[in-house]
């Protein structure tokens, strides 16, 4: 996740900005140059918004991951305190039994 966020805010989004720069002072100068740099800004913004919601997938299977860690932690917890019940019952049948 955080490779993919550096990659965004180091390399896309400057590039991005770069050429929405260009796209600016070539407007009022060269129609063409500026039309085929508004494609290449519309590009770019949309290779941005893909990361983006690839981080964003990536993080919600982390999510996902999170919470099955937490289920499986109170399942865990649960057996241990029916094993702990399980055995001091045993305990007291056998203590019955001897008496």
């Amino acid at each position: 996740i955080i490779a993919p966020l550096r990659k965004i805010a180091g390399d896309m989004f400057p590039a991005w900005q770069r050429t929405l720069g260009l796209l600016r002072s070539e407007l009022p100068r060269d129609e063409k140059a500026a039309e085929s740099l508004a494609v290449k800004a519309v590009n770019e913004a949309d290779q941005i918004l893909v990361s983006i919601d690839d981080v964003l997938s990536k993080m919600l299977e982390l999510e996902d991951y999170a919470e099955l860690v937490k289920i499986l932690r109170q399942l865990i917890e649960q057996q241990e305190s029916l094993i702990g019940t399980a055995k001091e019952e045993q305990k007291s049948k056998v203590l019955d039994f001897l008496q």
